[in-house]
């Protein structure tokens, strides 16, 4: 297990503004914080069907997205002790960026990532991800990641890397960056994490899907990543409304993991 983290938790938060919309703020959680944050999706992880596993055709208990990867999407409510920092994140972000929108959280994705294996190229296209320019805030835990980001399919990849207590928003004018978590090093992990993890709080704006979380319980990537490829961006962001479901992602309706 690697010793970087415990080097950054006695530095203090700083925020650059990698370009308008898009806004990186370091060690925003103290250690003690990122303690509280981890043992929360860990509760959250083991909450059976609504937590990050599954059960398979042979009875095996699985991660829920058929890859190393657990996933958990609900209402802000569920994430009480948590969704305050998306609303300091947002304050601290735009005290330095104009560009960046307000934003109220209704919404949260947890992912656990388990192994080196990040996550596809993609743009936050679909109903639940938000609508309009509001900024998308993401919180990271646990071990880093390689972040990258471009505006369009032809410009050459950027990164960033994103370490625990890190929190990343992008909205407005790049609310709708193709982005992907290109690798996670497990072997750059905080001192006190006993299993090699990382966690990611996205908080979203998505008004429109308040009471339909059912809708949204399962995402898997070769199943429900569709319609990247064709989708245009807006001329307008601000007028952005996401792609709709698949029945295939509802509670009670996804097929069974082999």
């Amino acid at each position: 297990m690697s010793k970087k983290e415990s080097s950054k938790d006695s530095t203090e938060m700083s925020v650059e503004v990698i370009e308008p919309g898009l806004v990186i703020i370091r060690n925003f959680l103290s250690e003690q914080e990122r303690k509280k944050v981890a043992q929360h999706a860990t509760a959250l992880g083991k909450q059976g069907e609504d937590g990050f596993y599954t059960t398979n055709g042979q009875g095996k208990k699985i991660l829920n997205t058929g890859e190393d990867r657990g996933r958990i999407y609900d209402s802000v409510h569920r994430f009480k002790g948590v969704s305050d920092y998306c609303v300091k994140a947002v304050k601290t972000a735009r005290a330095v960026d104009p560009e960046m929108p307000d934003m109220e959280c209704t919404h949260v994705l947890l992912n656990m990532y388990t192994s080196t294996e990040g996550l596809v190229w993609h743009r936050d296209i679909y109903e639940n991800d938000g609508i309009g320019d509001f900024p998308i805030v993401n919180l990271c835990v646990g071990a880093t990641c390689v972040f990258g980001f471009r505006h369009k399919h032809t410009d050459p990849a950027r990164t960033i890397r994103l370490r625990s207590g890190d929190v990343l928003l992008f909205g407005g004018p790049c609310r709708l960056i193709d982005h992907s978590v290109l690798e996670v090093d497990l072997d750059d992990i905080p001192d006190w994490m006993e299993t090699p993890c990382r966690f990611s709080y996205t908080f979203r704006h998505s008004p429109e899907v308040i009471g339909r979380e059912d809708e949204f319980k399962y995402f898997r990537v070769k199943k429900h990543l569709v319609g990247q490829d064709t989708f245009q961006l807006p001329t307008d962001r601000k007028a952005h409304r996401g792609l709709p479901d698949s029945l295939t992602q509802h509670a009670g309706e996804a097929t069974v993991l082999a």
